[in-house]
């Protein structure tokens, strides 16, 4: 599992990523051809075929902002019905996220009713700098040793650096985290599919492989939106600024609850030899079903011919850590309209002239529903 975070420094050397992904093209290119895939955007009925970089994505998607103290006090309280040994861990999370604003400066303090200079408190970078350096020439008892507009250059220079740091920062350091846990999900794609999950058979590799599993089910835009839907207002919360600490916790969560279930859980591969190609969407891991209190099952397209179900064994296919099933075109249809269900807006495929197909059909679909309303 993703253990110490990189220093800050080498996030700083690293090119600005503007465009961030939620769907990892890594997980996308058996779709693509030449690095293109097929998008059928719903919300649009609109279909295109964009670069993979274009797609799954938007910009500074996981851009972190300050915490307020009813901010923090809300994921406390999520953090506080956790298992005491995961509490650590996910607090240390909420201050890694908060990095950036370490960086922050008086200028940008937020205002408060026990600050009895408040209104001596500069307004803005000039009159910051201003302040600066007339504290400083106040210190220097013996006179200045530089002039003063030297030193109003000097500070106004370095406080203007420190927030272009602090400002990229933010941009990028979830992110940052988001590229970490795929270096570790990189080496699990080739041998699922190739229908190989012997990984599960060491413990490093199973914890590694169910955290990736979690994040990339609860990365997404999908679950951004439900994060701070209309139905989850709390007063004095802002979930646009604490979805990404919420969504990690519950991904870690769901990633050491699936190791620990672990000799429980097994793999149903399904291979698809028919005219009908899977899809995925920008929500590529949805849940089939589980009773309340037992792990999800899980399903995950791995391309046009091959998806995964994780799920009980019991329930699949006995004491067998996978197995192997072959689908028809029927079965296939009904998991692609699962995917298209459970997507936000993007369904992918690596066939155009299908992909027309199922939204013209969607499209009619919605006029017989509408009709019947």
């Amino acid at each position: 599992m993703t253990g110490a975070v990189r220093p800050r420094q080498l996030l700083l050397m690293k090119d600005l990523v503007k465009n961030q992904h939620y769907v990892w093209r890594a997980y996308l290119r058996p779709w693509a051809k030449d690095e293109r895939i097929h998008c059928w955007r719903r919300r649009e009925n609109k279909i295109f075929s964009p670069n993979l970089i274009n797609i799954g994505s938007e910009t500074f998607f996981y851009r972190v902002q300050p915490m307020t103290p009813p901010d923090i006090e809300y994921l406390n309280a999520i953090v506080a019905d956790e298992p005491e040994d995961l509490k650590p861990l996910f607090r240390d999370t909420l201050d890694w996220l908060q990095i950036p604003f370490d960086l922050q400066d008086p200028a940008d303090s937020p205002e408060t009713d026990d600050n009895p200079d408040e209104a001596a408190r500069p307004a803005n970078i000039d009159q910051l700098v201003e302040y600066l350096v007339q504290e400083i020439m106040n210190l220097q008892r013996s006179g200045p040793t530089m002039s003063l507009d030297e030193a109003r250059d000097r500070y106004k220079q370095a406080l203007e650096e420190r927030r272009a740091v602090r400002e990229r920062l933010a941009k990028t350091i979830a992110d940052e985290f988001q590229g970490l846990v795929e270096d570790e999900g990189l080496a699990f794609l080739a041998p699922l599919r190739a229908r190989d999950c012997a990984f599960i058979g060491n413990e490093a590799d199973c914890r590694n492989f169910f955290n990736f599993l979690a994040h990339q089910r609860f990365r997404t835009r999908t679950f951004r939106e439900v994060a701070y839907g209309p139905d989850k207002l709390l007063p004095g919360v802002d979930l646009q600024r604490t979805w990404l600490v919420e969504n990690h916790i519950r991904a870690t969560r769901l990633g050491l609850d699936l190791f620990m279930a672990r000799y429980e859980l097994g793999f149903v591969f399904l291979k698809n030899e028919t005219e009908t190609p899977f899809v995925s969407c920008d929500q590529p891991i949805i849940e089939l079903g589980g009773d309340d209190g037992e792990l999800p099952e899980l399903y995950y397209p791995l391309g046009p011919a091959l998806a995964m179900i994780l799920g009980s064994r019991k329930s699949c296919h006995g004491d067998a850590v996978s197995i192997e099933t072959a689908c028809t075109a029927e079965q296939v249809s009904t998991y692609n309209h699962l995917m298209i269900e459970g997507s936000f807006d993007q369904v992918y495929a690596n066939d155009r002239a299908f992909l027309t197909a199922l939204s013209e059909r969607a499209a009619r679909q919605s006029c017989e529903d509408a009709a019947c309303s």
